[in-house]
């Protein structure tokens, strides 16, 4: 009991530690073009316009309520309430994925690993720069899981009282789950669906356990849908029969859709060495349970726990493909912390095994935790890289004219498809669009009394936006004729800022940008084209 206190102590310290940090760099909030309006007018006027939110996601409604409150008496910005709120989302995902880690495996040193690997995660933090429930439905899937795995672990200690109140819980948990997100039905079903075996280990206990968990339930979820329950009809018809399908076939010809098992390639474009090394230790740990397994014939726990997370995630990313679901990133999002736990677990896993056979002469303790310290350095290094370009892309435009051009009056052009956007991006220093031949006119009258910059949005062949569908970028006419109307372009220095729309981890949260960008039809962000320009006279 001591040792597990001290891991959940441990883990406490890791995740305040996040919350501290994310919450320093992620604040304060800059409106994201592409949110939803709903989000959109909660970012911009605070409490008062969630109420829009409650008919279509009451959990979130509630969520968003309560931590506004709370937060209310530490600060007055109520523009960085999701931020805060998401963070805080992330940092108790933190705590339960080590705590999931220390219940499959029983290490301190795995569950500390776990921990850090989620907490220095770059996929994560691409929700703290976007008003989006993923952080909040990540965190209640990983809660409802734990307390499924709390208790199974209670029942192999024959505690079945308390076995019965985390199954209790489990329902409970589960049932804000699917009223956070619109797939969530279809992760409650697979995971319940892979529990079976579990379930079913006891049969003179069956009975309970169904009672334990379903009672709780269906009390709860009857109140939700004689409540919201056509609301929620509403809001998965809109989720799944998007207006953006209609206006891809016109442009397209049909719908671009996401590889299959596009969990994975979106997981490489937010973590590409970590989904590296989960593909491969996936095969080589299904390898040695199987043939420890074809010799034995039993399975240890831990390796039965990590075979269900495992079946949870192959069995849900190949489904929420095939059926009608859009915005993959956030619906797969939730499944990433369950990588996490299976990959440390079976790294854990594969040491044990090895360290019954007698051709291997590796200690449990010593190969588990130098091959999970390896992977440990190797793609947390990987993943700090990846956050700081998220912070660059989300913040270092707006910082960077806050701090050097505060006093300088910012311009768009009428021309430029982007300006709408860039607009809403940049709207706390109010820039103003107007047209090229204006904006020329301006720049030459040396009476002025202030500065002013002009922002231009990306240009070339195929430039990238969000929003891909509402303008064509194939064309290469937009750059030649802004430089034709402003002839005091051609030979002025650009100062390139990052733009988060041609981000490929922000372009994975809109559905047809997603889908282009998988098939390599859209540009990544490398060349100096895909920057915002300044200029300044």
């Amino acid at each position: 009991m001591k040792y597990g206190l001290q891991t959940k102590l441990l883990l406490f310290l890791i995740a305040s530690i996040y919350s501290g940090v994310w919450i320093y760099l992620a604040t304060p909030y800059r409106l994201f073009p592409s949110d939803d309006s709903y989000f959109a007018e909660m970012a911009g006027h605070g409490l008062n316009a969630i109420l829009t939110l409650k008919t279509f996601q009451p959990v979130f409604y509630g969520w968003l309520i309560f931590g506004g409150t709370a937060i209310s008496y530490l600060t007055r910005d109520m523009n960085s309430l999701v931020v805060v709120l998401s963070v805080l989302a992330g940092s108790m995902t933190v705590w339960l994925v080590g705590s999931m880690t220390y219940r499959i495996t029983r290490a301190k040193w795995a569950a500390t690993i776990a921990a850090i690997l989620y907490a220095t995660a770059a996929w994560p933090v691409t929700y703290y720069f976007m008003a989006s429930y993923a952080p909040l439905a990540a965190l209640l899937f990983c809660a409802f899981l734990y307390q499924l795995i709390v208790s199974q672990d209670c029942y192999r200690r024959d505690a079945i009282g308390r076995a019965n109140l985390s199954l209790a819980l489990g329902g409970l948990l589960s049932v804000l789950f699917l009223w956070t997100s619109s797939s969530a039905p279809l992760g409650v079903a697979v995971a319940l669906f892979c529990f079976l075996p579990f379930a079913l280990n006891r049969r003179q206990l069956l009975l309970k356990k169904i009672a334990a968990f379903f009672v709780p339930f269906f009390l709860v979820n009857a109140f939700f849908v004689w409540r919201y329950g056509a609301h929620l009809l509403d809001h998965l018809h809109e989720n799944i029969h998007t207006p953006h399908y209609q206006a891809a076939v016109e442009k397209f010809g049909s719908i671009p859709r996401s590889p299959f098992l596009s969990f994975i390639s979106i997981g490489k474009v937010h973590a590409p060495l970590f989904f590296s090394f989960f593909i491969l230790v996936t095969v080589f740990f299904l390898y040695t349970v199987w043939r420890r397994y074809r010799r034995q014939g039993v399975l240890t726990p831990g390796a039965a726990l990590i075979l269900w997370l495992q079946s949870i995630i192959w069995l849900h990313t190949p489904l929420l493909d095939l059926l009608p679901f859009t915005k993959l990133g956030r619906t797969h999002f939730i499944l990433f912390p369950l990588t996490i736990v299976a990959i440390i677990g079976m790294s854990y896993e594969i040491a044990r095994l090895w360290q019954t056979n007698n051709k291997f002469l590796l200690r449990r303790k010593t190969a588990g935790m130098a091959f999970a310290g390896a992977l440990l350095v190797a793609v947390v290094l990987n993943s700090i890289g990846l956050c700081v370009d998220r912070v660059n892309h989300r913040m270092f435009t707006p910082d960077f004219y806050q701090k050097h051009l505060s006093s300088v009056d910012l311009y768009l052009l009428q021309e430029d498809p982007h300006s709408p956007f860039i607009k809403s991006y940049l709207d706390a220093f109010a820039p103003q669009i107007i047209s090229a031949r204006l904006f020329d006119s301006l720049a030459r009258n040396k009476e002025r009394e202030k500065r002013i910059a002009l922002v231009v949005g990306p240009t070339g062949k195929n430039s990238a936006l969000m929003s891909t569908l509402y303008f064509d970028f194939k064309k290469d006419l937009y750059l030649h004729e802004v430089y034709y109307r402003i002839p005091m372009l051609h030979n002025r220095h650009a100062i390139l800022l990052p733009y988060y729309a041609t981000y490929a981890p922000f372009m994975m949260e809109e559905e047809i940008m997603q889908a282009l960008y998988l098939q390599k039809r859209a540009p990544k962000n490398e060349t100096a084209g895909q920057n915002l320009k300044l200029f300044l006279f």
